[in-house]
């Protein structure tokens, strides 16, 4: 695993770290190259998601709690998550842990969009200042990915900047 110090490597082990929960990292041990270590962690977040069981959190009425409205407009294109159940079923279709961020969704720390153009992806947009506070919001496009936490072409990453660039503008 010579090619680890390379960052989407490095988060590839990172996350199939998680998936693992730390118990037993010996099939990620076991894994000589990074085609191993995608194939073990595509395995591992099909199993996340398939037995994952997990429920949205409820307010104190017993309801599903409300996101906050996303910060940025979607467009044609690219879609705001809006609700738990979005979030969830994102994950499910994505294969990928954005469960794992519902809690700082609900308290507007990050946010979900999703787009099929040009291909399929989830967008995160982590807000790194203002929000309820005297500052103005300031965004940063966090990850880009494609099913199973992979890497978008570039035509994709352009198309996705474009988007970002335009909305955290207004």
């Amino acid at each position: 695993m010579d090619d680890l110090h390379e960052p989407k490597n490095y988060s590839l082990f990172r996350t199939v770290q998680h998936l693992l929960l730390l118990d037993d990292l010996d099939p990620l041990l076991r894994c000589t190259s990074i085609s191993s270590s995608e194939g073990l962690h595509d395995r591992l977040q099909i199993n996340f998601n398939d037995n994952r069981g997990f429920s949205p959190r409820l307010d104190d009425y017993g309801q599903v709690e409300r996101l906050p409205p996303p910060p940025l407009p979607g467009n044609d294109e690219i879609t705001p998550l809006t609700s738990q159940e979005e979030i969830i079923r994102e994950g499910k279709e994505m294969n990928s842990c954005v469960v794992n961020f519902i809690d700082r969704v609900l308290r507007g720390e990050y946010f979900f969009y999703k787009t099929k153009h040009p291909e399929r992806l989830t967008i995160g947009v982590l807000i790194v200042a203002g929000r309820n506070g005297w500052a103005p919001d300031t965004f940063l496009l966090r990850e880009v990915r494609a099913p199973f936490n992979r890497q978008p072409s570039k035509a994709s990453m352009g198309f996705i900047t474009e988007w970002f660039e335009s909305a955290s503008n207004k």
